[in-house]
């Protein structure tokens, strides 16, 4: 279903993707193609501008209604990260830290989703298991999509100063 979402919004999204190419794409189908390794480039370059799509989300205020949203915070965060990876020392830990900030992005855009998930509880229920089934199944999906943006990165690595690098500029000179 989130993925179902994302072909929607892939639809109706200007990117630096072509529209034609935008209006063939299923975006679980390339999803599951990049999986087994079949992604085509510009399979790749799609997968690279929605990655940036939710790294401009991430320190967009205009995103988010949230009073707990810090832009300046969160581009320091994401400064951080891009220095890490540059510096090579923490590689690991940097593309660790950028799978939360995608997957955060993610949860958040998908929020009414887990909304709509959330079992109402009772005093009593709390034994009960706190995850339903279909908050799950949106918990793999999410996961899944935020490990998928870093793996497109660690194979492209030359696109990692540009994918990041262009959102801490383009934030920058606002």
């Amino acid at each position: 279903m989130v993925l179902d979402v994302l072909t929607v919004r892939l639809d109706k999204e200007q990117t630096n993707v072509s529209t034609t190419r935008l209006a063939e794409l299923n975006f679980q189908q390339l999803l599951e193609m990049y999986d087994e390794k079949q992604a085509t480039a510009a399979d790749v370059e799609t997968l690279l501008t929605e990655c940036q799509n939710r790294l401009f989300s991430f320190v967009n205020p205009d995103y988010f209604v949230d009073s707990n949203f810090n832009s300046e915070l969160n581009l320091n965060r994401l400064k951080m990260i891009m220095e890490l990876i540059t510096d090579g020392d923490h590689y690991e830990y940097a593309m660790n830290e950028l799978r939360g900030v995608l997957f955060n992005t993610l949860h958040r855009e998908f929020e009414s989703e887990f909304n709509k998930r959330r079992k109402q509880y009772t005093a009593k229920d709390w034994a009960d298991d706190a995850i339903t089934t279909g908050m799950k199944s949106l918990l793999v999906d999410l996961c899944k999509m935020a490990n998928i943006f870093v793996s497109v990165l660690k194979e492209n690595p030359a696109q990692i100063p540009a994918t990041l690098g262009t959102v801490i500029q383009a934030v920058n000179t606002k």
